[in-house]
């Protein structure tokens, strides 16, 4: 039972969050050199030095994911009707970057050492949703044909960075999966993405109350960043 007044929502979203480590690597040479007076005595010692320092070294992070996402339904759910009722919502926007701090401005380099970086999805062995109104219980589990579905939609750096976005459908059996991954690169990338979360209420579902809105929970989501 769902309209768009309902949605307590429902998806608690876990971050695994991985901070890039600023390093700045300064090299100075020095060398010296001793002349000597053309007429055979001691002369004045003198020391040429140099020194040059590197840009900060880039470490993938991962950034800006919420802490929870509100679900809203269409209309109330009512058992009766043979369609399903659709739950959406949308998370935060996430970043995953190679610059320090997540700041495209700073620059920095894997100082020719390629690296990539992949945010993974993942959400309990056997994802569910519970909803209760007056002490009824309204409750059902995501198989392959009531998906969670989690769609990432990126920002024009994401088409520099040719990072790959991947639609995802978990469900019981399929728990996990590459939301957002960017390839082995020397140079620096980011990714910044929102996205857009689902699922379905069966319809058909028995419970007495009838058409009503119900406060929903759902399976909790984690975003892990896996870097190579």
């Amino acid at each position: 039972m769902f309209d768009t007044s309902f949605s307590k929502r429902a998806l608690a979203c876990a971050g695994v969050v991985i901070s890039s480590a600023a390093l700045i690597a300064s090299l100075t040479g020095v060398s010296s050199a001793s002349a000597w007076g053309s007429g055979g005595g001691d002369g004045t010692a003198q020391t040429l030095g140099g020194s040059v320092s590197s840009v900060d070294k880039c470490a993938y992070s991962i950034s800006g994911i919420a802490s929870s996402v509100t679900l809203t339904a269409s209309k109330t759910y009512n058992p009766d009707d043979s369609s399903l009722d659709v739950l959406s919502g949308s998370d935060a926007s996430v970043i995953l970057s190679a610059y320090p701090g997540g700041v495209s401005s700073n620059p920095c380099s894997f100082y020719g050492n390629p690296s990539a970086g992949r945010i993974t999805a993942t959400v309990p062995t056997t994802p569910a949703w519970t909803g209760t109104f007056s002490g009824t219980t309204l409750a059902w589990n995501n198989t392959i044909t009531n998906k969670l579905n989690i769609v990432p939609s990126g920002s024009a750096d994401c088409l520099a960075a040719s990072a790959t976005l991947s639609t995802l459908g978990l469900y019981t059996g399929s728990v996990s999966g590459s939301l957002v991954s960017i390839s082995s690169s020397s140079s620096p990338k980011g990714c910044t993405f929102t996205s857009a979360i689902s699922s379905q209420i069966p319809a058909g579902l028995n419970t007495p109350q009838g058409a009503k809105t119900y406060s929903m929970t759902g399976p909790t989501i984690t975003y892990t960043l896996t870097l190579s």
